[in-house]
């Protein structure tokens, strides 16, 4: 790219010694895709990020119902209650400061009582809905396989939304947040009731990929019963 003109439409994301993530550029009039790409003789201005943070929420599916023996437990719905809960939640989404969360990316479990907690909450993001995958593998798959498919987030999504279950939510972020309000932590490793909301916050420079154990701060931790009791 040496010598070529080089226009900057979006952000810089670093990655690796000598390379960067362009999330848009334009060539010599020519839009490149995005990706990775050695620019070596590329001027970035001060003033663009060359890490952008990221932060990874989890959303617990809200309380299944148990009526039917006949459901397999992937195929359980919600129950009245959560139902209730669900909409608590999506209720507090909207109306918390700065509005709800805003992941670039969703993952959620197969799973109808995971996919019905999120049709729900979703109705807090109005029209503007982020992508949504759904994963059969998120469907308890234990907390190493969870990280694992947290690592797999493409680096340039700075935000991601995770809807799935117990124990493996709650594992997660016990053992990813070595930060955070102490007493925030000690409700969390207590218990991760249904339809709870966690905000997590990986520190600046690490990608999705370089995820450790305890490297991350605990930045909220929201339960239902919190938002029923104000």
């Amino acid at each position: 790219m040496s010598g070529a003109a080089v226009t900057v439409v979006s952000s810089f994301w670093s990655s690796r010694a000598g390379e960067v993530y362009v999330a848009s550029v334009t060539v010599s009039g020519t839009r490149v895709p995005r990706g990775r790409r050695r620019c070596p003789a590329v001027a970035v201005p001060l003033s663009l990020p060359w890490v952008v943070m990221k932060t990874l929420y989890l959303l617990r599916h809200a309380k299944s119902d148990w009526d039917d023996p006949r459901l397999a437990d992937h195929d359980r719905p919600l129950s009245a209650r959560g139902h209730r809960a669900a909409a608590t939640m999506a209720n507090y989404w909207a109306a918390r400061k700065g509005g709800p969360p805003r992941p670039e990316l969703v993952v959620c479990s197969t799973a109808v009582r995971a996919r019905a907690t999120l049709d729900i909450v979703a109705a807090s993001w109005g029209p503007d809905l982020p992508p949504i995958t759904f994963d059969r593998g998120l469907y308890l798959c234990g907390e190493e396989l969870l990280l694992d498919r947290v690592k797999a987030v493409p680096d340039a999504v700075a935000g991601v939304l995770f809807v799935g279950h117990n124990p493996d939510f709650q594992l997660l972020a016990r053992d990813l947040c070595g930060r955070g309000d102490a007493g925030l932590r000690q409700s969390l490793v207590a218990k991760l009731p249904t339809c709870s909301f966690v905000e997590i916050t990986v520190p600046d420079g690490v990608t999705w990929r370089d995820l450790t154990w305890g490297s991350c701060t605990l930045s909220g931790f929201i339960r239902p019963r919190d938002l029923e009791e104000r």
